[in-house]
């Protein structure tokens, strides 16, 4: 059976911790009145954290575990998870923030509102459409057919950040409306880069800002 909602989770290095964000994460979705599913990506590296979702999976029936050789770069984890993914709606979760789907109910409504794309991002950042790009998002959900735009693209981007920024200003850039939801305090810990990270990152995002005022200059004129 179809699932409504596919929740992506990309595992890297977590271990231990992954097990406490699944079990937040079966209590909450125990609560939803919509089927739903959820595939754990682990590159056959990160050895431990792909024990502990195994034995997680084995008592779960909606957990699915996705092995992938290689890297594990996180545009591997991105696109081997929706391939292998279901649902109507596919969520890819950054794992530390798994507590963002107390707000499931809100984010669906904003899908039915017309929204194609909802995005998590740093506390504070105001709510709403997403027309500024000033924070980089740690949560991605769409409706299944945008999969297909997004193939042709061809992301290239591997790091966990860099990754969300592509894909948002792809979807900026083609016009697509994008609602973000700030995060909470202990939701939005900072996650640490390093400083070539940082510099890669914020070259992406004022990238995708250049090009989304541009856009937003010709419509204006039009």
């Amino acid at each position: 059976m179809k699932p409504f909602l596919s929740i992506i989770i990309p595992i890297q290095n977590e271990g231990e911790k992954i097990l406490d964000s699944l079990l937040s994460l079966d209590y909450m979705l125990s609560l939803s009145e919509f089927s739903y599913e959820c595939v754990c990506v682990c590159p056959t590296k990160a050895i431990h954290s792909l024990k502990v979702c195994e034995k997680f999976s084995k008592i779960t029936k909606y957990v699915r575990v996705c092995e992938i050789k290689g890297l594990g770069g996180w545009r591997e984890l991105f696109w081997e998870g929706m391939h292998v993914s279901k649902g109507s709606v596919r969520m890819f979760l950054d794992p530390g923030i798994i507590s963002v789907l107390k707000d499931r109910e809100k984010i669906l409504e904003r899908l039915r509102e017309g929204y194609e794309c909802i995005i998590a991002v740093d506390e504070g950042k105001e709510e709403g459409e997403y027309k500024n790009p000033n924070s980089i998002p740690r949560m991605i959900v769409f409706k299944e057919e945008m999969i297909v735009l997004l193939e042709n693209k061809h992301t290239s981007a591997h790091g966990r950040r860099s990754l969300f920024v592509e894909i948002i200003g792809f979807f900026l850039k083609n016009k697509i409306k994008v609602y973000a939801f700030p995060l909470t305090a202990k939701e939005g810990v900072k996650i640490k880069e390093t400083v070539f990270e940082r510099v890669i990152n914020k070259a992406r995002l004022l990238k995708v800002k250049r090009e989304h005022k541009r856009i937003e200059k010709q419509k204006n004129s039009s």
